[in-house]
């Protein structure tokens, strides 16, 4: 294995021996990476200099952020965990939040940080949380105030977490308070590309969570097999989905695979299949004018119940053709290029509400 980045090496220390990996093949053109790789440098850094910055990444129904400026939300992250937090390389930081813009940013900051993450369902119990926080051993933890109480309930029986920051929180101490100080610029972790990112685990429901370790050459290789070939995204293409960021599928679809591509994701906090219906409807009503009405909006809830079986269905208008490609859950938006998709870029890295949950009603 490539020399390690992780100060804190016992995510290295407890990989199976390589004996019982399976065979890793790195044959084809797009799969040829280099030793050392960071991934949210590789989705998020390296997008913002391919001239992504004022694309549109993360969508919701109260405003957008851009590559820039998630890229800026991020670094300040970075620099908590750090600076306030004493993170060091390899430290394992557990992340707790719906899907939101803040859950996103959290997670892109724990990679640029050279932690490696542990995400947690939403629906995880205090038991269950202490049973992944001993087994993973994490030190660290970034969780939405939506979500606290299990986590709080957890506390005394984890004595390995050290600091724990909530965000939407508002106290002298949180995670929004304390990004505030924080500078936009961060210098990433020089992670190997097969240092641990995120240490992925089982709900429990057959006994205690079990976790599965990945490196930061799966995170990019998960975005250049699958969705490459088989989804072919595009920039202008919109992904909406409800499966959590905690969980790897949530994790792929929803926020590491439009970014991969410069495309963006649209992030909702609540999970149901009505929402998702509504969200379709919305996203592409909100972006393509000439497409909000509805008869539209009733056209598409009618395909979506025809897509449960990943047949592709193309809803004319005019003068453009837009699909919809769904995948176990997830709907990727897809339409021809035309202008006015999306509002344009904004190059303003201040302080963003938008992570905050607040309206950017007349700010983007």
């Amino acid at each position: 294995m490539t020399p390690s980045a992780h100060a804190d090496t016992f995510a290295r220390d407890n990989l199976p021996p390589q004996s019982q990996w399976p065979e890793f093949r790195f044959d084809l053109p797009e799969l040829q990476y280099p030793e050392r790789m960071n991934c949210a440098g590789v989705l998020l850094d390296d997008m913002v200099v391919a001239g992504h910055s004022g694309s549109v990444a993360i969508r919701t129904y109260e405003g957008q952020c851009t590559y820039l400026q998630l890229q800026a939300q991020a670094n300040r992250i970075a620099n908590v965990l750090v600076r306030e937090m004493g993170v060091v390389p390899g430290n394992r930081v557990l992340l707790r939040g719906p899907n939101n813009p803040m859950m996103a940013a959290c997670w892109l900051a724990v990679m640029k940080a050279g932690g490696v993450c542990v995400g947690t369902m939403p629906l995880l119990r205090a038991k269950e949380l202490t049973d992944i926080v001993t087994k993973a051993q994490v030190s660290h933890a970034l969780c939405d105030t939506l979500l606290s109480a299990e986590l709080e309930a957890a506390l005394p029986a984890c004595p390995t977490l050290q600091a724990v920051r909530y965000w939407s929180d508002g106290s002298s101490n949180s995670l929004d308070t304390l990004i505030e100080r924080q500078s936009i610029e961060f210098e990433n972790v020089d992670t190997a590309a097969d240092d641990v990112a995120l240490i992925a685990f089982t709900s429990g429901t057959t006994g205690k969570p079990k976790g599965t370790m990945h490196f930061h050459r799966d995170v990019i290789a998960m975005c250049d097999c699958f969705p490459r070939s088989c989804l072919k995204p595009v920039a202008d293409d919109v992904f909406v989905g409800t499966p959590p960021l905690a969980f790897t599928f949530g994790l792929g679809g929803l926020l590491c695979f439009p970014m991969r591509f410069g495309a963006s994701t649209v992030l909702l906090e609540k999970l149901t299949p009505e929402s998702l219906l509504d969200a379709v409807g919305h996203f592409i009503a909100e972006h393509l004018p000439r497409f909000g009405n509805r008869n539209l909006r009733r056209r598409i809830g009618d395909f979506l119940h025809h897509l449960l079986d990943g047949e592709q269905i193309d809803l004319p208008g005019v003068g453009v053709e837009s699909r919809l490609q769904v995948f176990a859950g997830l709907v990727v938006l897809a339409r021809s290029r035309g202008d006015g998709f999306f509002d344009g870029g904004d190059d303003d890295v201040g302080l963003n509400p938008f992570f905050l949950g607040e309206s950017l009603d007349g700010l983007l």
